[in-house]
């Protein structure tokens, strides 16, 4: 959810600057997507524990051995499958909020559309929740980029935390369980990004006024993430 930086342009230009991929590079690329887009499927269905490496493969219509040239374990593909999501919904979070000035607007905005991607997507909140006990999830794409936003907004003085890592870890957890609680129920949906976004304002300490005035900002509607495949 982080601002683009002119260490983001180096990367840009460095990356168009670089060779194109061969076709044997390309194959390889695609088949790994494959198996990532599957692992999200399988993991999003039945949780990680209960994922093989036959099912994955299975799901990506590829060979066992396959797995193998591409990933060492279960646990490796597990943790690509989390990032790869997690990149795909920052990126476009990020473009989303790229033009908006002020960090704790910018925050809102992030977090809302985070939650309306993972409310309307059922089997990407379900992928979510599935893995948000996975170790080091929170070190893997959008948490270090809320935790990062959540700084950001700081320094404009509207958002009072005592206890900086207790509340950063409360806002991550809180969210995603928040998901959780809404799916089961299967209500409320409409509004959670509004809901869960008020609930990480006031945890970090911002007042009711701005609240009401952060989450009656217009929230895109058409934002389309290629997440999971069925």
């Amino acid at each position: 959810m982080a601002k683009r930086t002119s260490r983001d342009d180096d990367h840009a230009a460095e990356a168009a600057s670089a060779p194109a991929p061969n076709r044997m590079t390309r194959q390889r690329q695609r088949t790994r997507d494959r198996l990532v887009n599957a692992a999200m499927a399988v993991i999003s269905r039945k949780g990680v524990d209960s994922t093989t490496i036959q099912e994955i493969t299975e799901t990506a219509d590829l060979g066992f051995g396959s797995f193998y040239n591409h990933f060492s374990s279960k646990d490796d593909i597990v943790k690509e499958a989390i990032n790869e999501l997690y990149e795909r919904i920052g990126r476009q979070i990020d473009m989303a909020i790229s033009a908006i000035a002020d960090p704790l607007e910018a925050m809102t905005m992030g977090i809302r559309l985070f939650v309306a991607m993972t409310s309307d997507r059922k089997e990407i909140g379900q992928f979510l929740i599935r893995v948000c006990m996975v170790p080091e999830f929170k070190e893997i794409g959008l948490f270090p980029r809320l935790f990062r936003d959540v700084r950001s907004a700081q320094l404009t003085g509207r958002i009072k935390v005592v206890d900086q890592e207790a509340a950063y870890h409360a806002l991550g957890g809180a969210m995603i369980f928040l998901c959780q609680a809404m799916h089961e129920a299967n209500s409320g949906i409409g509004e959670a990004h509004d809901r869960i976004a008020a609930m990480a304002l006031r945890i970090l300490g911002v007042s009711e006024g701005e609240v009401a005035h952060l989450i009656a900002m217009p929230c895109p509607k058409d934002l389309q993430v290629g997440l999971i495949a069925s």
